[in-house]
């Protein structure tokens, strides 16, 4: 049950404001920012959110979307056991060893997954599935946002694919994307997680209705701040057109498995690599931090400075205090606001892996309610971390290497609208499930909420004056005259001769 207080709205209220006030500043062109499509971004994501958290039938989806993800991992499973034995299929074995906390292996249940998600994505690939998925999705927020139809099939194609997949999809329209467009694809991808990463979260314990609603909703609030930070101030070349490029790297159905394991496989590999390395690079500069901690004591300093325990100093201490106020913005209430900032700070300088991990042990353990694990849910949903920098510019900047330095200077802005989408997708959230769950709320309340996101955003789309890019595009357009038709000449006698035509001569 969602807690309620008489002021549970001004926090996260007071947060929508900021995330946008703050966006403001930042912006390159203030002059510029089309404030129609602000507002139909942020409409949409209620309506997202209403849609699929209120809505009978998406209630129902999301229960078999949960189940469909446990019948995979039980395929996966199968894979598993037969490779790794007992050490895979037999956890009461392991528990029996080591204890009910060592009842399987992470990496042996984390790789069967990933590979055999990754077979099952490349299959729906190589029969245009999963094209067909998008470009459904891309239509409905083109209709919707007015956006251009590349960055509209990268951002859609973003909640299914990894970052740099969704971008193979409007490769032939990177080199003469506006750098509004660039930044919109690249803070697009950061926003979602793949369909791969998601079927993990669920497994893990995620709920599969927060995870999804989160992706989707980030489409739209990844362009509102996009839009913001950079908006657009040309006319983009795929304005008004929706052409999905498809590029089948796989001969046949055989093939597309093979690769999409093999890819599994690598990612696995890499999430893997990272969690060792990070994990103990935490552990190292924690032990560093509690020294440091106790030698501040000793010159005075107070032992709970800031609400931090000098005694025990840590790097999760400190990304709580930095993002203290952050937390409470998105309407976490203030006693549980240090873990849930810790939760934010690890998913920005880590992964949204390890935060998520620390989020359920965190519910198993008590520090946070189930308002708080809703809205973390949202608020951790997204690759936007400083590794992901690096791995757009790896990725994109390989596709247009003349746009590499374009692609390195956005990398910051990116991450930075990545994460206040997630934030924006959180605070909504989280005060529509309040507005749900409420004794007071009327039965029509949500639904009504939903009506008037519709109307907003059909004033705003087409009775909103348009951008100046749009106008002037109208305004010169060029005429289209009919082709002139085509002469007819006659053949000429045989054995006539053809004089040059002088200029000026009658």
């Amino acid at each position: 049950m969602i807690a309620t207080t008489a002021t549970w709205w001004i926090f996260p209220t007071i947060g929508v404001f900021t995330f946008l006030f703050g966006s403001f500043l930042f912006s390159n062109n203030k002059k510029a920012i089309d404030w129609g499509l602000i507002v139909r971004c942020l409409c949409f994501q209620v309506l997202i959110a209403v849609l699929l958290l209120e809505l009978p039938q998406g209630r129902v989806f999301f229960q078999q979307l949960g189940q469909g993800v446990e019948q995979i991992q039980g395929f996966a499973n199968q894979g598993a056991a037969f490779v790794f034995g007992g050490i895979a299929s037999k956890p009461e074995v392991l528990a029996s060893i080591f204890g009910a906390d060592g009842s399987f292996i992470f990496a042996l249940k984390l790789i069967p997954s990933l590979i055999f998600i990754g077979c099952l994505i490349h299959i729906a690939y190589y029969f245009n599935i999963l094209q067909k998925i998008v470009k459904i999705v891309a239509w409905v927020m083109n209709l919707v946002l007015g956006v251009s139809g590349a960055e509209t099939l990268s951002n859609s194609a973003s909640v299914f694919l990894g970052q740099i997949e969704a971008q193979m999809l409007v490769r032939p329209y990177l080199a003469t994307m506006t750098q509004s467009e660039l930044l919109a694809i690249m803070a697009g991808s950061m926003a979602c997680i793949s369909g791969g990463m998601m079927a993990i979260y669920i497994g893990m314990g995620i709920p599969s209705s927060y995870l999804l609603t989160a992706s989707l909703m980030a489409v739209p609030a990844a362009f509102a701040i996009a839009k913001i930070l950079i908006p657009e101030t040309h006319l983009p070349d795929t304005q008004g057109s929706l052409k999905l490029v498809s590029e089948q790297r796989a001969v046949n159905f055989v093939d597309a498995a093979s690769q999409g394991a093999n890819e599994g496989w690598h990612i696995g590999v890499s999430v893997i690599t990272m969690l060792i390395a990070f994990i103990a690079l935490v552990a190292f500069l924690d032990a560093g931090l509690g020294l440091f901690g106790k030698q501040l004591i000793t010159w005075g300093v107070n032992a709970h400075l800031w609400g931090m325990d000098l005694t025990q100093l840590s790097m999760g201490q400190m990304l709580g205090a930095g993002f203290y106020w952050v937390a409470l913005l998105l309407g976490v209430p203030a006693e549980e606001a240090q873990f849930a900032g810790s939760l934010m700070g690890t998913k920005l300088v880590l992964n949204e892996f390890v935060a998520y991990s620390q989020l359920l042990t965190g519910v198993k353990a008590g520090l946070i309610t189930p308002q708080s694990q809703a809205i973390l849910s949202f608020a951790l949903c997204g690759f936007a971390n400083l590794s992901s920098v690096a791995m757009q510019l790896g990725g994109i900047g390989a596709m247009v290497p003349e746009r590499r330095a374009e692609i390195a200077k956005l990398g910051i802005k990116a991450m930075l609208a990545g994460n206040l989408a997630s934030y924006l997708s959180a605070t909504m959230a989280g005060m529509l499930l309040h507005v749900e769950h409420a004794p007071e709320t009327p039965i029509w309340g949500m639904w009504g909420i939903g009506v008037l996101a519709v109307v907003i955003i059909l004033f705003s789309r087409w009775f909103f004056p348009k951008p100046a890019y749009q106008l002037q595009a109208d305004l010169f357009k060029p005429l289209v005259t009919k082709p002139p038709s085509p002469q007819v000449f006659k053949p000429l006698p045989e054995g006539a001769v053809v004089l040059p035509t002088v200029v000026g001569t009658p």
